[in-house]
């Protein structure tokens, strides 16, 4: 019987479609030899995101170094995206979902050509990125990636292990291309037109037109859509005499985001920007320390359900760091994109921008971070109302809602720091297949870690930036259930391999215990250095 079976139920033949694709350099990431862009599919017309991996080092210095357009002729199958294997860990295929992606296409053979075809206004965002990226090259580290994250969003494979103290404190929304960097590229440009002395509705139609190519220039993200049209409809209404407030502006731009693209309102940087921008406008007539604080009470619900932490050092660096990213290191890496690579304003740019950067750094470890755990949604939810009516009628009006809402964030936070039962997990914490168990209210907490994976030698050209698993996984998991700093962590394998993540997850996790089966020499030399 099993043999008919298997004879009756032929393997499924995997089918390779080959494929002539035109993109510029700006538009593919490189990390290593691995790459990954975003386009649409020839087969089938759908937007796909495609992952595969450079044959020589020839094509990578292709990637790094060509201003033109570049032809890509690959052989790929279609792939699926994979489930998440703990609860609350990154979803992958829900993130690209939400960016109007529905399919992952798997790259076997790849080569590269320059494209010789006439170039269309289309290329134009694409070519201005590009000569960016070319342009800022030859400049120090520190300066380049603040450069182009700052204008065009852009972050290299190394910028989130070199920006830690920013995400820590809360301060990489600025990193991200919005309402800020829109504002001063038409503060810019306006003033550039005003001295031609163009007639007011041509200025505004040449300002409508640049913000439509700043948009794809800056990368298109969802999260920029606001800022540009939000913008665009504060042009319009100068332009045919009619009043939009801010909040009717505000309003118009979320139904277009909806009707254009509202999967997009699940990403985090669409809903703290719309949420921000929102608080900005109920909050006009504030002092600035006043309104920073409510902003950081406004984006506060919306950080801890999707990081499940958040730093009490927040307030004060947003205070004290943010006028400085805004007023200083901004218009500088501007200057510097536009007067380009000088001796003495490269180096004492850098110099300034390392100093900054390692001030925030320094910041970020210092005690504070306070890790809730994840709230439920209605929580939430409730929490963004209850700070928005404190924001509409004044902290003096509002003492009722004020007592509310610290009391409903008191006891969340204690309900899940002392949960009633106790639970056997078997869980994914970057390295293998590993199991949870936990006492009531958290009494003893134990992980026992039982996996490795292999990593083959590579050459220097094909290394990667090294990001540990665990930290989507695993530490995701635990930080939902805060249990970051209560567990003894228990390591049943003696393989070299593992002896890093298990170190990453030790800092990360700020265990108190750790007991081992015959690593423990090599892992505390690790810690030690």
């Amino acid at each position: 019987m099993c043999l008919i079976l298997k004879y009756s139920h032929p393997k499924k033949t995997i089918i390779k479609n080959t494929e002539q694709i035109r993109l510029y350099p700006d538009q593919i990431k490189v990390n290593g030899d691995k790459i990954s862009f975003v386009t649409t599919n020839t087969i089938n017309r759908q937007k796909s995101v495609y992952f595969g991996q450079l044959r020589s080092h020839d094509q990578k210095w292709m990637l790094q170094n060509y201003s033109r357009a570049i032809n890509l002729s690959l052989s790929a199958k279609l792939s699926r995206f994979k489930n998440p294997t703990n609860v609350n860990e990154f979803d992958i295929k829900k993130y690209y979902h939400y960016q109007g992606i529905n399919q992952l296409v798997q790259i076997s053979e790849l080569h590269m050509q320059p494209n010789d075809r006439s170039i269309s206004v289309s290329d134009l965002p694409h070519i201005l990125r590009t000569g960016l990226l070319l342009r800022t090259a030859g400049l120090p580290v520190e300066l380049r990636r603040y450069c182009l994250a700052l204008i065009i969003g852009f972050r290299d494979s190394d910028f989130y292990q070199a920006m830690i103290g920013s995400s820590k404190l809360g301060l990489m929304h600025v990193f991200s291309v919005s309402g800020m960097h829109v504002y001063y590229f038409l503060i810019l440009l306006d003033k550039i037109l005003l001295l031609i002395k163009l007639p007011n509705k041509l200025r505004i139609a040449i300002e409508v037109g640049s913000l439509i190519v700043y948009f794809q220039f800056a990368g298109g993200s969802p999260g920029l859509f606001r800022a540009v049209v939000m913008a665009v409809i504060g042009l319009l209404s100068q332009a045919f005499k009619f009043k939009v407030s801010n909040i009717d502006c505000w309003s118009l731009t979320l139904i277009m985001q909806l009707f254009v693209l509202p999967q997009a309102v699940y990403l985090l940087s669409v809903q703290l920007s719309y949420s921000l921008a929102l608080g900005i406008i109920v909050t006009a007539n504030w002092r600035m320390i006043s309104k920073t604080v409510m902003l950081n009470a406004i984006s506060f619900p919306i950080i801890i359900y999707n990081f499940y932490e958040w730093h009490l050092l927040s307030i004060a660096a947003t205070v004290i760091f943010l006028p400085i990213l805004t007023s200083v290191i901004f218009p500088m890496v501007v200057l510097i994109c536009i007067v380009g690579n000088g001796i003495f304003i490269t180096t004492t740019c850098e110099w300034f921008i390392k100093l900054f950067n390692e001030l925030i750094n320094q910041v970020g470890e210092l005690p504070g971070m306070v890790v809730f755990g994840k709230p439920p949604l209605w929580l939430i939810i409730l929490e963004l109302v209850l700070t928005y009516y404190l924001a509409v009628n004044g902290i003096a009006n509002s003492k009722r809602a004020i007592m509310i809402i610290v009391s409903l964030y008191l006891g969340a936070f204690s309900w899940l720091h002392f949960p009633l039962t106790g639970e056997v997990t078997m869980i994914d914490v970057g390295q293998g297949d590993s199991f949870l168990i936990r006492q009531p209210f958290n009494r003893h907490v134990t992980l026992i870690d039982t996996g490795g994976k292999v990593h083959f030698k590579e050459q220097v050209w094909q290394r990667e930036t090294q990001n540990y698993q665990a930290d989507r996984l695993g530490i995701n998991f635990l930080k939902v259930l805060e249990l970051v700093g209560l567990m003894k962590y228990v390591l049943v394998i003696k393989m070299q391999i593992i002896v890093a993540t298990c170190r990453h997850i030790l800092i990360k996790c700020k265990l108190i215990v750790l007991s081992s089966l015959g690593v423990w020499i090599k892992i505390r030399a690790l810690l030690n250095g």
